[in-house]
């Protein structure tokens, strides 16, 4: 194959690709289209309930709390993606060996005696923040 030949297939993918990347960010910017909402039943039960509007309109006296609502959306492969507030970061739930590795690496002892049963909360947060630096990046 010549290399003008590679070189428009390569071309054409880029462009294919920078397509679906659009489709995808367009997909990504979708509302919700119903809900499924967490509400007590008459019986004292509690159960989920299809919902056309986020509040229930009158349906049920729904429970407060994101646990409580999940969106359903019309391209359901497409959900938007979850960002993070700023000053916030994804985290495993689990530390990773290389977290825990950099919390145990923080000197602890520099306020109080070794002898010390307890952290300071500088301390705490001194291997908090090294754990965190060492987590992986949740990946897009």
């Amino acid at each position: 194959m010549s290399d003008k030949k590679l070189w428009e297939q390569y071309v054409a993918m880029e462009k294919e690709r920078d397509a679906l990347r659009a489709k995808i960010t367009e997909m990504e910017r979708q509302e919700p289209v119903a809900w499924m909402l967490n509400c007590p039943t008459l019986g004292g039960d509690i159960g989920w309930i299809l919902s056309w509007t986020q509040s229930g309109a009158g349906l049920c006296n729904r429970l407060q709390g994101e646990e409580n609502e999940k969106r359903l959306y019309a391209l359901p492969c497409a959900q938007p993606e979850t960002r993070s507030p700023d000053g916030w970061k994804l985290v495993p739930i689990e530390p990773t060996p290389m977290m825990k590795t950099a919390g145990i690496g923080v000197e602890v002892y520099q306020d109080s005696p070794p002898s010390s049963d307890c952290l300071t909360w500088e301390e705490a947060e001194a291997i908090y923040t090294a754990m965190l630096a060492a987590a992986p990046e949740a990946k897009p």
